[in-house]
């Protein structure tokens, strides 16, 4: 945790921007640590908002449209690699991949913010030939609320004096409980405008 503290302070927004991007793509970085983090030095001055929003942003939002080709172009040949290799990471995927062709794009929003799914869930819609405008629509409002809600949590962690992992836990469950309403809150909009679509055709 230390060495990526001295990465991100040493080297700025590039680093955080390499280093979501790399997360996301399935590398174990501890993000959210990373994005509260930013947001603490953000409080300190030592970052500004702006541009630190778009490095974070960007570098994630960079990371999952990566696993999306990846899943769309040699998904197959990734689900027969892991299957020999890593037996429970193809079990996990196949979840995936059926929690998709089930219930579509709502999943991926909803499955950025479990650190278990989120380096699999673009994977999966790849796999499963999800229309890259479905993935966008979806993913990458996640992507911007799993931001801001971890940046502006770094930045009241910071008012308090504190910004350590130990710190997070209590936060944890309310933001997870305020994503997935919002998520059900955006996928119930999406319905609704595409059946508004479907009736004005009629």
């Amino acid at each position: 945790m230390d060495s990526l503290c001295y990465f991100v302070t040493h080297y700025g927004y590039l680093a955080i921007f390499l280093l979501l991007m790399v997360g996301i793509f399935g590398i174990p970085l501890p993000d959210e640590f990373l994005v509260t983090f930013v947001g603490y030095l953000i409080f300190q001055r030592e970052m500004h908002f702006w541009p630190a929003g778009l490095a974070v942003i960007s570098g994630a939002i960079m990371g999952i449209s990566v696993n999306y080709v990846v899943g769309r172009t040699i998904g197959g040949r990734l689900c027969k690699g892991l299957g020999y290799f890593f037996p429970e990471k193809q079990e996990k995927l196949n979840h995936v991949t059926d929690w998709l062709g089930n219930s579509g794009g709502i999943v991926l929003f909803l499955a950025y913010f479990l650190p278990g799914l989120r380096h699999w869930a673009t994977v999966g819609a790849g796999v499963v030939k999800l229309p890259p405008e479905v993935c966008a629509l979806f993913a990458y409002p996640a992507v911007v609320l799993w931001s801001l809600s971890y940046l502006f949590l770094g930045y009241h962690l910071g008012k308090e004096g504190t910004c350590t992992p130990q710190n997070l836990s209590p936060y944890l469950p309310v933001i997870s409980v305020v994503i997935i309403l919002s998520g059900l809150l955006w996928y119930f909009f999406i319905r609704t405008k595409r059946l508004q679509r479907w009736c004005s055709l009629k």
